[in-house]
């Protein structure tokens, strides 16, 4: 009765898998962390996270799970359908930690060891420890194999994003990161001809950028 009731659960969450994953978009970009402390309390991992989110989502314009975001609207019951469904869809997860206890924690160790199985038969996903004050080496069994990012170093958010779009782009990134700086530099234009009162001449330049050829 037990296997029983376990099977059914199963079937359940696969079905609404199934549904979720044929109703949104792939993910880019899978966040894993620690969200709360024995107490209940947000942890400082938490705040970087969402850092993380939103350098990813705003500046990169990627598709980004984040828990404390993505899971604000979702009830409880339903976390483990869309987790999962992120998961098989994210083509890079993030696993950040401030100390290797938090790392070290359920939710996160269950989160990289399952995306690390979906790894070994899909080339295309790659995993990234981004550690604070953490070495490699404390870190358990195979994530201390992965190759880890330096959170602490100077312009670590830059670093960080152009390391994630060369995963989720691959060698198509160059071009996509000059396409956006041509249009960028168009539009910039624009609103300073604007700014001069020069609105056919912004016009155009607006014009221009809108008909860059992706």
């Amino acid at each position: 009765e037990v296997i029983d009731k376990k099977a059914t659960a199963i079937d359940k969450i696969t079905e609404r898998y199934i549904q979720i994953q044929n109703s949104q978009t792939p993910y880019d970009v899978f966040i894993s962390y620690k969200e709360t402390d024995a107490a209940g309390r947000r942890t400082a991992d938490s705040y970087e996270a969402e850092k993380i989110y939103n350098c990813l989502t705003q500046r990169g314009k990627l598709k980004v799970f984040f828990s404390r975001e993505t899971l604000k609207s979702i009830a409880g019951e339903e976390y483990e359908p869309y987790i999962f469904s992120a998961l098989n869809s994210a083509k890079v997860m993030i696993v950040y930690g401030s100390n290797a206890d938090n790392i070290k924690s359920t939710w996160v160790k269950n989160e990289w060891q399952r995306f690390s199985y979906l790894q070994r038969n899909d080339s295309g996903k790659h995993l990234i420890p981004v550690l604070l004050n953490v070495e490699p080496k404390d870190l358990e069994g195979a994530l201390s194999r992965f190759e880890a990012f330096d959170y602490g170093m100077r312009n670590a958010h830059d670093e960080l994003l152009s390391i994630v779009n060369k995963f989720v782009y691959g060698n198509s990134f160059d071009r996509v990161y000059e396409i956006s700086f041509k249009v960028e530099n168009l539009v910039r234009h624009g609103l300073n001809l604007a700014a001069e009162g020069k609105l056919t001449e912004c016009f155009r330049t607006l014009k221009k950028a809108e008909k860059v050829d992706f």
